[in-house]
């Protein structure tokens, strides 16, 4: 299911959010062992949507969906004003 729907996003805007797009969703960021640093924001929440795994989830579905309603992010960063504003720190 997963990759039919990455697959509704277009590949140049896959490439530049291959961060997101790279999680292969094998869990490791969901590790409670208090030594390891590994997302703390998870650990501290106990909410899985605060794990990298859940943010890159999250950033994939926005990215389909825009691809979806014919929305091109990287077009639109590109209209912003030079204002140092960009979509990935909105």
């Amino acid at each position: 299911k997963r990759g039919t729907f990455d697959r509704q996003i277009p590949i140049a805007v896959r490439q530049q959010w291959r961060g997101a797009m790279e999680c292969n969703g094998n869990g490791l960021c969901f590790n409670f062992d208090a030594r390891s640093p590994m997302c703390p924001s998870m650990k501290i929440t106990q909410n899985r949507i605060h794990s990298p795994k859940g943010r890159a989830t999250l950033v994939r579905e926005w990215l389909r969906l825009l691809a979806d309603r014919g929305v091109d992010p990287l077009k639109l960063e590109q209209e912003l004003p030079e204002s140092g504003v960009s979509l990935r720190t909105l």
